[in-house]
């Protein structure tokens, strides 16, 4: 199970100081911060701190305009797709092809993507190209169908209920998301230059904004992943690789091996049933022909030899009586 969908309260201990302690301190009004997952471990604290400050951006985060921060909200969310597909497909235990897929996956990793976001005010006719959640999802779960070895829709469909529920968790479920796929890349070859230019900006910035601010960008998404789910041919339609003609085909192709298999099964139990008949009437045969056989069979030739000799010996048994009298 996905560590963003397990239960966000602390497991029970046993009562010490210690832990009534760091309860207490956990205890907070903020409704907000009360459904926040646990604090991150310490293995994640170390590697938070071991996050370069020299690769944060020379950006004030505090002056950065809506615009930007929603862009920037899109860049992560096409990002936490391709680690939500990367954790589902490994069951959370990262091989050598994890940094791949996710590079590939995500348009914002693969060809350095800029999004063009724009609020409902800021609408003009300049921003008629304006990308939206909807799209960006759209174009991940397109790229998920292309690319990776595990090619389904409704696998993207889930992976995109996976990024949201990630953005829905809170800035901690997204900053440890962030951790771990930078323990990916770090031990990348090819791919740990992403961490300099998208992911410790990213995890930077995570930490600087409001909290409002994500849960505002996750909640105008909730309804987007259910649709995904429940309109899967219209969503379908608009990926725009003929996946509906594509399956309408497979399952032409299924029915009639079904049916020629069925087919097959059938006319070798006739013809089984036929050998059967025919090695049966063959056996009587040959029994009956034995039976004839024998009874018409002629008596035994006796050799002209031993005609011989016993007609020798009858008639010298003649001589020798004559002979007598």
């Amino acid at each position: 199970e996905p560590h963003w969908t397990k239960s966000t309260n602390p497991e029970k201990t046993a009562a010490s100081v210690e832990s009534i302690a760091s309860e207490l301190g956990s205890l907070s009004i903020d409704k907000t911060a009360a459904s926040q997952s646990p604090q991150l471990t310490e293995d994640e604290m170390q590697l938070l701190a071991s996050v370069p400050a020299t690769h944060m951006p020379p950006v004030d985060f505090a002056s950065m305009s809506r615009n930007q921060i929603q862009s920037t909200l899109l860049c992560l969310l096409d990002i936490l797709f391709a680690y939500a597909y990367d954790h589902r497909t490994t069951g959370g235990d990262p091989t050598v092809e994890s940094s791949w897929t996710v590079a590939i996956l995500s348009p914002t990793l693969s060809w350095f993507d800029a999004y063009n976001a724009a609020e409902a005010a800021d609408v003009t006719e300049s921003a008629i190209s304006t990308d939206t959640p909807a799209d960006v999802l759209l174009w991940c779960i397109r790229r998920s169908l292309v690319y990776p070895y595990l090619r389904s829709y409704n696998l993207g469909a889930k992976i995109a209920g996976d990024a949201i529920s990630i953005l829905q968790g809170g800035r901690r479920v997204v900053l440890r998301c962030l951790l771990q796929l930078r323990k990916i890349f770090e031990n990348s070859t090819g791919h740990y230059l992403l961490n300099k230019l998208y992911i410790d900006p990213i995890i930077f910035w995570i930490q600087s904004i409001e909290e409002s601010v994500l849960s505002e960008f996750a909640g105008g998404m909730e309804k987007l992943g259910k649709d995904m789910q429940s309109n899967s041919s219209v969503w379908k339609d608009r990926i725009g690789l003929n996946l509906i003609g594509i399956e309408k085909t497979l399952h032409e192709n299924e029915e009639l091996q079904e049916d020629r298999s069925e087919s097959e099964s059938s006319s070798d139990d006739s013809s089984s049933d036929d050998d059967c008949s025919s090695s049966s009437d063959d056996s009587d045969s040959d029994s009956s022909d034995g039976e004839e056989g024998n009874s018409n069979k002629p008596a035994p030739k006796v050799s002209s030899e031993l005609l011989q000799i016993e007609s020798a010996a009858i008639s010298d048994g003649n001589e020798g009586r004559l002979s007598s009298e």
